[in-house]
């Protein structure tokens, strides 16, 4: 459970902006239009991995969470981090950021499922 809340607690900007981007508007299409969009989940879940293969590269994130983890974490515990503290801590933040991915895409799924479209 504290996994849990570390991750929510690292990513829940990712986490809303993927909610609202991607979840959201296919709940709304779902509940509001008049025309019936079978397949229309795919597309969404397509949309969920576009974003993740081209906008947020793994490489130029871990170039920056090297950068501020170190003092993100000094000022958390209010002393220098030692070094494995902080390489768990960037690890911690890669987990997160996968495990913030795949929830929407879970979500896409649910409301498909829902709304009898899968």
């Amino acid at each position: 459970m504290s996994q849990v809340l570390l991750y929510m607690r690292l990513q829940y900007k990712l986490f809303l902006s993927l909610h609202f981007f991607c979840v959201l508007p296919l709940f709304l299409i779902y509940q509001f239009s008049p025309y019936p969009f079978d397949n229309l989940y795919f597309l969404f879940l397509a949309l969920l991995l576009c974003l993740r293969i081209i906008l947020f590269k793994d490489d130029t994130y871990l170039a920056s969470l090297k950068k501020s983890v170190p003092t993100a974490l000094a000022s958390e515990l209010g002393r220098v981090p030692s070094s494995s503290e902080i390489v768990v801590r960037v690890k911690a933040h890669l987990d997160s950021r996968e495990y913030i991915f795949m929830i929407p895409g879970v979500l896409i799924l649910v409301v498909a499922i829902i709304f009898g479209k899968l």
